[in-house]
C-alpha cells in the first residue's frame, strides 16, 4: 500500500459510510492517504516501523516518535477510543480545530490540525502534548511519509503555546 510500511488492525476494515459520517460531523475532510489506510485497516498500527525518527529544531537534536495506533471509526465494543468519541468529548483545554487520529502510549496525541484551512483536504499533522497546551508542528502533506523514511527526517518543527 504505501512503501515500507506495513498496517495491520484489531478491528478489521474500515466502512466508507463511517469515514463519510465522520467528516460530515466535524465539517471537515479527512486526508486521501489517511482514508486509503483506515479503510484497509479500522484502528491501524504500523507493524514493521515501530518508532519514525525525526530532527527536532527546537531541542536541537534527533528523537524518536511512535505513530501509536490510529482510533478506529464506528461503534468498537468495549473501546472508548474512536474517532467519534474522541472528536465529541475531546481532552480539557484542546485546541479547536484539531482532530485526534492518533493516540500514542503516553498519552500523546497525532492530531490533523485545521486551524489555518478548515477546509483543507491535506492538513498538517502535530502532536499534542498530553495533559498541556502546547504542540510541535510536524510540517507533512502526508500522515504516512515519516513513517516511510529510513533516515530521519529533518522537519522544521515550533513550539506554539495556547493559554
Amino acid at each position: 500500500m504505501f512503501s515500507g510500511v506495513s498496517f495491520d488492525s484489531y478491528y478489521g476494515h474500515g466502512d466508507s459510510a463511517e469515514i463519510r459520517a465522520f467528516e460530515a460531523l466535524t465539517g471537515k475532510v479527512l486526508p486521501a492517504d489517511y482514508k486509503e489506510i483506515v479503510l484497509e485497516f479500522n484502528g491501524a498500527f504500523v507493524v514493521n516501523k515501530p518508532a519514525f525518527k525525526f530532527y527536532n529544531r527546537l531541542l536541537g537534536q534527533e528523537v524518536t516518535c511512535s505513530p501509536g495506533m490510529f482510533l478506529p471509526f464506528g461503534k468498537i465494543d468495549g473501546s472508548f477510543e474512536t474517532m467519534e468519541i474522541k472528536y465529541q468529548y475531546p481532552p480539557e483545554d484542546f485546541v479547536q480545530d484539531l482532530i485526534i487520529f492518533s493516540v500514542l502510549g503516553n498519552g500523546d496525541a497525532l492530531c490533523f490540525d485545521y486551524r489555518k484551512n478548515l477546509l483543507s483536504d491535506s492538513p498538517p499533522v502535530v502532536r499534542r502534548n498530553r495533559g498541556q497546551t502546547t504542540i510541535f508542528l510536524i510540517v507533512s502533506k502526508s500522515v504516512v511519509c515519516p513513517l516511510m523514511l529510513q533516515t530521519p527526517l529533518r522537519l522544521e518543527l515550533s513550539h506554539e503555546s495556547f493559554t
